[in-house]
């Protein structure tokens, strides 16, 4: 039944489910006993699962259909509109849409279009939305036609579009293979210059905090960002993963300043550049990490004396500075969920809980404002 629960969201399990409950019900009917409630529940919520299957495959063909019906219609709206110098605003939200709804997959009637439109030879398309909260910037640019170029997530079109290819597309399909790779070219293009621009800006602002000691900047302005980015000093110069101080480091920013995965490092740098260049980076005087004390339970407390300094990523300035200091508790309750786990891992867990703790309600006695 529990199988059958999960399976209302998940068609597979309902099957799974469903055979379960029928199996139970074929052996209490050989053995001459009422079947268990279990598997007649079983049963009926299997053959709801697949009802519900059916609906979203229906809903999602539907909808489909709707894309691309709306996707051709925009297709022959533009059909004689994308081969001049330049466009005007209705023209660029109808390529923009047409773009959304074929390549992204939105849906049709949430997408809006306000602009305005500006630029020259690659020109911006700002005041998109398609159902988010948040707006989107198209690119476009021309090559044998106008085409959506890009969509930085930094809102930032590059100053020159694409080589113009040698050969013409023949038809439609041709056009959208030929404009895809040029979007992917380019994205290559804006994704290294973005993390040479990250690395840049970062070695910059090493450099200043080597060159200005804590405790010199003291007049610390109210940040107008309610969510800045923070990280530790030490990782910015040698980043390792490790679980060691890492709330001490913004989630962006270890991703940002990892080497893993260089998809993943960009889609960081850019979440970076939406919060804005304030950051906060936490540099210490001197630190230790809890240490549990083998075979009497016993603890060396963990502690962080040092700075809170606010950073422009922009120019390396800081801003100013303020005082950290947190520790461990004295004493700190261990709860275990199970036998299985050790009373040291326990408390290790409980330790590092509640140093967190303390950076927290340290963090949220600083000057300036910083919202986790």
């Amino acid at each position: 039944m529990l199988v059958a629960v999960v399976g209302l969201c998940c068609f597979p399990l309902g099957l799974v489910a469903f055979a379960m409950g029928f199996g139970a019900f074929r052996r209490a009917q050989r053995e001459g006993v009422a079947p268990p409630k279990t598997a007649v529940v079983s049963m009926a919520l299997g053959a709801l699962s697949l009802v519900f299957a059916a609906g979203f495959v229906g809903l999602s063909v539907h909808l489909a259909n709707e894309r691309k019906e709306a996707s051709a219609a925009l297709q022959g709206k533009l059909a004689q509109r994308l081969s001049g110098t330049t466009v005007d605003l209705e023209t660029a939200c109808d390529l923009g849409r047409e773009f959304l709804i074929r390549a992204r997959q939105q849906a049709p009637d949430r997408i809006t279009c306000a602009g305005p439109l500006d630029g020259a030879g690659v020109l911006r398309l700002r005041g998109v939305a398609s159902g988010s909260d948040r707006e989107l910037t198209l690119c476009l640019a021309r090559a044998h036609r106008w085409f959506v170029f890009g969509m930085p997530a930094d809102g930032e079109c590059p100053t020159e579009g694409p080589a113009l290819p040698k050969q013409k597309p023949a038809d439609e399909v041709a056009f959208q293979a030929q404009e895809e790779a040029l979007r992917a070219t380019e994205e290559t293009r804006r994704a290294a210059a973005a993390i040479a621009r990250f690395d840049e800006r970062l070695a910059k602002l090493t450099k200043a905090l080597d060159a200005n000691e804590p405790g010199t900047n003291r007049t610390c302005p109210v940040s107008e960002v309610k969510d800045l980015a923070f990280v530790d000093a030490a990782q910015l110069r040698h980043f390792t993963h490790s679980d060691e101080w890492e709330f001490l480091t913004h989630r962006d920013f270890c991703q940002a300043l990892s080497r893993d995965d260089a998809g993943d490092r960009v889609e960081a740098v850019d979440a970076l550049a939406k919060r804005g260049t304030r950051v906060v980076v936490f540099q210490d005087d001197s630190r230790r990490w809890p240490k549990v004390l083998s075979g009497n339970l016993h603890f060396d407390a963990g502690a962080f004396v040092g700075w809170a300094r606010l950073v422009d990523l922009s120019t390396g300035a800081v801003l100013c500075d303020a005082e950290l200091r947190f520790a461990n508790s004295a004493a700190v309750d261990t709860f275990r969920l199970t036998k299985l786990e050790s009373k040291e891992h326990a408390l290790e867990s409980a330790l590092e809980k509640d140093l967190e703790k303390h950076f927290e309600a340290a963090v949220g006695k600083l000057p300036f404002l910083i919202a986790r």
